[in-house]
Parts: structure tokens; sequence; C-alpha cells
């Protein structure tokens, strides 16, 4: 990432902050390579049959953030906040939740968070294998 893409990044971050929307689609080609490594490395001191692959942890914890309302103050703040969002994703994947009621886990839902996302950043993404 260049320094340009960097300044972009945190226009952006405000932006979305601020509440255009569309500032949050631009966001995500510029970071998602690094966001795609953090997770890499997040995963690494998991155990080896661990299921929950880095895309997913990307497109989870993406989801959880852009979700927040949170006053990104830049692009450091931004991936500080996307580290702890991912630590988040893979305890509860870790952490099998109780359905209220019924006594029986909840099915995960990794697989469509991931499917949601590839439809919903089409656009963005006309190439999945580009990434």
């Amino acid at each position: 990432m260049t320094t340009d893409d960097r300044g972009i990044v945190t226009r952006l971050l405000q932006e979305g902050a601020a509440g255009q929307a569309d500032s949050l689609a631009r966001l995500l080609p510029l970071v998602y390579r690094e966001l795609r490594v953090l997770a890499a490395s997040r995963l690494r001191g998991e155990r080896r049959n661990h299921t929950l692959q880095p895309t997913a942890l990307v497109h989870e914890a993406y989801m959880r953030l852009v979700d927040q309302q949170v006053p990104w103050q830049n692009r450091a703040h931004f991936f500080a906040v996307a580290a702890q969002a991912m630590r988040r994703v893979v305890i509860d994947y870790a952490v099998p939740s109780k359905s209220p009621g019924l006594g029986e886990p909840c099915p995960r839902i990794g697989f469509m968070l991931s499917t949601l996302l590839r439809s919903r950043f089409s656009e963005t993404f006309p190439h999945p294998g580009a990434l």
C-alpha cells in the first residue's frame, strides 16, 4: 500500500463514519490484502485442523466492522479494531454457542457470510481470483 493509499483509506473511513455508505464499498479493495495477511497471521497460532480459513475470517470480521458506528481516527485505528474483531470471530468460532431453550449447538454460518459477502461485493470484485 502506498502512502497515497494510506491517506485515501483514512479519508474513506472518516466518510464512512459520517454516513457515506459507498465509501465502505470503496474501502474494501484498498484494505483487503492487508486484512488477509492479518487473518492468516492470526490463524497461524490455531490448531492444525482448524476449519476457519483466512478469507472467511476476513469476511466475518469485515461484516462486524462495517456494522459498527465507530468514529474512525485513521488507518492504524481501523486495523487495530479489525485485529480485535478477528480475535472475537476466532473465539466465537471455537466456543460452540447454544440455542436458547433448545440445548443444541447452533450451526456455523461462516460459509453463508462468505457467500453473502461475495455477492454483496461482486461489483467491486468482478473476478474473485484477482484477490
